[in-house]
């Protein structure tokens, strides 16, 4: 049971807390118990209880928030890392990304002496969410200074966690051979620490940058590993995150109906947790596998959705995502000017931002979008190109959830 003030009275005892000289002990109390909170949050939240922690931080988030602007326009750099540091997973997972990402680059802004470990940890939260957000290279330069002071440290269990997460980020540069053996690297140290969840999401790790390489028996053999041991865990986030890969192997190997199959138990399974940003992505994915299917009217009404989501979360690329899949599902479906113009789009907003694309999806999408090509006159396939390369994301956006367009 939660309670609350009337905010006269609220207003009336903050007041009467000034008047007394304790309106600073009652703060420092809310902000020791915020961090106290956080903490325990941050071990909670990437094992089995995730969602139940996810859930209390959501609602004391505006608690955590108070306690955050208040560390950094008190300049108080520990407080603030150490809020930032430990609530960015809880961003990460329930969709704060934006905002998570702020505070953090806050926090890191604020003049003083943190201790090396707290701004380690703040450093490792901003390149997870810069990373989602497809900021890659300011999560490799995050990653790498994360890693310089744990290894100073000689904390060998967080230089494994920021390898692992800068091989996620070189691998969205399209480095997948150095992202995979950093990758390898990371598992080798947290297998010789005997520290299986860590090794365990190495591997969940090495399915997805086989998965982006477009290497999908690989990608197979990994999520199934990781599968077993998250099952076994009864972590319940990573199963359903793995759910969601596995669908979409599937449908990259032609199984459309295992895809659907898997990501149907994903979407269900993650709106239930409250995991938006994990409901965006499969919406998406979705929409790309009924769409197949023939089942157009639900595939544009599950992209409406995700193009929604990604935008309430600041997902840049899942919005190119969303772009990218209509291009698919038109592809399919014979509307091929649609495809081209759709396609072009695309690549032309990646290039823009800087955001390359994963090789397996790339690879599929030209291949849709060639064939469909080929009804057409290469005039009538240059200008549909022209057409799409013209868009702003938000052009292209609004054209790819709405089938009549083209």
């Amino acid at each position: 049971m939660r309670f609350r003030l009337l905010e006269t009275v609220r207003v009336y005892a903050r007041e009467k807390l000034f008047v007394s000289g304790e309106e600073a002990v009652r703060l420092r109390r809310h902000c020791q118990w915020c961090v106290d909170l956080a903490a325990l949050a941050h071990s909670e939240t990437e094992g089995p209880r995730r969602d139940e922690w996810n859930r209390k931080l959501e609602a004391d988030h505006d608690n955590l928030r108070a306690a955050l602007l208040r560390a950094i326009e008190s300049r108080d750099a520990e407080l603030a890392l150490c809020l930032a540091g430990s609530l960015n997973r809880f961003w990460a997972t329930a969709g704060f990304l934006s905002e998570g990402r702020q505070w953090i680059e806050s926090a890191l802004g604020v003049e003083g002496d943190g201790p090396p470990a707290l701004r380690a940890s703040a450093l490792f939260g901003l390149s997870r969410l810069a990373l989602i957000q497809a900021d890659h290279r300011v999560a490799v330069s995050a990653a790498d200074e994360c890693l310089r002071i744990r290894r100073d440290l000689g904390d060998r269990a967080g230089e494994a966690a920021a390898i692992g997460i800068k091989a996620l980020a070189v691998g969205r540069l399209g480095d997948y051979d150095e992202a995979y053996a950093l990758q390898e690297h990371s598992l080798t140290i947290s297998r010789e620490l005997g520290l299986s969840r860590e090794a365990n999401e190495a591997v969940f790790y090495m399915g997805l940058l086989a998965m982006y390489r477009g290497d999908f028996e690989r990608a197979q053999s990994h999520f199934e590993e990781s599968l077993v041991a998250y099952r076994a865990s009864d972590n319940r986030h990573k199963v359903v995150v793995l759910l969601h890969n596995v669908g979409e192997v599937a449908w990259f190997t032609g199984r459309t109906e295992a895809a659907r199959e898997a990501l149907e138990e994903c979407l269900q399974l993650a709106a239930g947790l409250g995991l938006r940003r994990l409901v965006a992505d499969t919406q998406r994915s979705l929409a790309r596998a009924v769409g197949d299917r023939g089942d157009v009217d639900r595939a544009y009404e599950l992209f409406r959705e995700s193009l929604r989501l990604q935008r309430e979360i600041g997902n840049r690329e899942g919005v190119i995502e969303v772009i990218e899949g209509s291009a698919c599902v038109a592809a399919r479906q014979g509307q091929v000017r649609r495809a081209v113009a759709l396609a072009a789009a695309a690549r032309t907003v990646r290039a823009e931002m800087a955001i390359p694309p994963d090789v397996g999806f790339q690879t599929e999408l030209d291949s849709r979008v060639e064939a469909a090509a080929q009804s057409m006159s290469p005039g009538e396939a240059e200008a549909a190109r022209a057409s799409g390369s013209a868009m702003t994301l938000d052009e292209a956006a609004s054209a790819a959830v709405d089938p009549s367009w083209g």
